[in-house]
């Protein structure tokens, strides 16, 4: 019972002949299924894998949709907002006066602003410069500059510069040096 089996390949005009036993050929085949068994578990973990990431897929596209409807619903309110002001800012055009030419009158206040203007830059350069690039004493400021109670008084008064407390060294040497504001400091100089 154990006869072997022969098997022809033949090949072109040449023919190979292979003898395989009864015990062999369960085996080859035993090993076939295993291989096809193997084969459709490492196959059906990649379809799951697979699968898996379409759903991830389809979650995302869902995700991006509902953003979408969001920013669409967004994007709607907000030109039906700008086609209001837009309404309302025509509304507004046509309710003011027109504009002519400009007047001599015109010009002169425009001419007075200008001078305004550079009256308060000037004013404005001055105050920058004379504040100090560093503290005139080594200490912490007892009062700062603006409105305080006045001492000795039951009302309120400007303080236009700084105390400092007297305990501490000068760094203008001016032992007498105790209030220091702009004014000062440009007169020190």
């Amino acid at each position: 019972m154990n006869s072997p089996y022969s098997i022809l390949v033949l090949r072109g005009t040449q023919v190979h002949r292979f003898v395989v036993s009864k015990k062999g050929l369960r085996q080859l085949l035993l090993a076939g299924i295993t291989v096809v068994f193997a084969s459709g578990v490492f196959f059906s973990d990649y379809l799951e894998a697979e699968r898996r990431k379409v759903d991830d897929v389809i979650a995302n596209g869902q995700a991006q949709k509902e953003k979408l409807t969001v920013l669409r619903n967004r994007a709607q309110e907000v030109q039906k907002t700008l086609a209001q002001w837009k309404g309302l800012r025509e509304r507004i055009q046509a309710s003011l006066p027109r504009q002519s030419e400009p007047t001599l009158e015109t010009q002169y206040e425009g001419e007075e602003l200008q001078q305004f203007l550079a009256v308060l830059q000037g004013e404005l350069k001055q105050m920058i410069a004379s504040v100090p690039s560093e503290w005139p004493v080594n200490g912490a400021v007892v009062s700062g500059v603006g409105m305080r109670p006045s001492p000795g008084r039951a009302r309120w008064s400007t303080m236009p510069g700084w105390i400092f407390p007297s305990r501490w060294e000068l760094r203008s040497r001016r032992p007498e040096t105790r209030l220091w504001s702009p004014s000062t400091a440009s007169s020190a100089k």
